[in-house]
């Protein structure tokens, strides 16, 4: 993934990703994307409880351009 521009190359842009989606479904889909989208290409990470909630409100900030 990339935000404004760094980053992967795998995975769609996150610029706006916390405009899009409300925090309870970015922790689920951070914990189990697979429970969410069957066929997604995303992995379930290896990922702390801790580090899912700073993704979360990481994620959730990015609202455009940020």
């Amino acid at each position: 993934h990339q935000v404004q521009g760094q980053g992967g190359q795998i995975g769609p842009a996150l610029d706006n990703i916390g405009s899009k989606y409300e925090p309870e479904f970015l922790t689920k889909w951070l914990t189990d994307p697979l429970s969410i989208k069957p066929d997604s290409k995303m992995p379930k990470l290896p990922l702390t409880e801790a580090d899912i909630v700073e993704l979360t409100a990481f994620l959730s900030q990015l609202k455009g351009g940020q």
